[in-house]
């Protein structure tokens, strides 16, 4: 088992306490599609079977080995749009098995390439998830699951943003 933290709104937060949370593709920006299939493809790989929906994200690590995020990790992914939904940061003890690890600097640079519309080859996200993790120093490390078991759950807290620099307290 290994420790993850997720943002997501607060309606997941809700879901999970009757069934899993598996993600749409009508959430996933048009330009953003090809480089979330291409990671959709090697968390299959690893599953052994096809995944119909785009994966979870989730942290891992946030600049150390095991340190989770902070409410300056979500305002730099959601920036001004972080109060548009209520959201929640929710802590999952999951299975190995079910996720993919990977750099999130290397990551940043696949999903800007995809963006400005260069082609990116399954070997290119092959070479990022070879990369050592946490390099280059003070990266963060992701993870990628099919879905939210309930049963992963630990926490979930309200996303409060008032102070940045603050560990959340999942």
């Amino acid at each position: 088992m290994t420790t993850l933290w997720t943002f997501q709104g607060a309606d997941v937060a809700d879901a999970l306490k009757s069934s899993r949370f598996v993600p749409s593709w009508e959430f996933v920006p048009a330009n953003w599609e090809v480089a979330y299939r291409l990671m959709s493809d090697k968390l299959a790989e690893k599953l052994g079977h096809a995944i119909e929906s785009p994966p979870v994200w989730c942290w891992h690590s946030c600049g150390n080995p095991g340190i989770g995020p902070t409410v300056q990790t979500a305002l730099s992914l959601f920036g001004s749009s972080i109060s548009q939904v209520e959201r929640v940061t929710i802590r999952l003890d999951v299975p190995d098995d079910y996720m993919v690890l990977s750099s999130y600097f290397c990551w940043c640079e696949i999903l800007n390439l995809v963006i400005e519309g260069t082609p990116v080859e399954q070997d290119s996200l092959s070479e990022m998830l070879s990369e050592p993790l946490m390099s280059p120093e003070g990266d963060d490390v992701q993870a990628v699951l099919p879905y939210i078991d309930p049963r992963w759950v630990v926490a979930i807290c309200p996303l409060v943003t008032a102070n940045r620099s603050t560990h959340l307290p999942v």
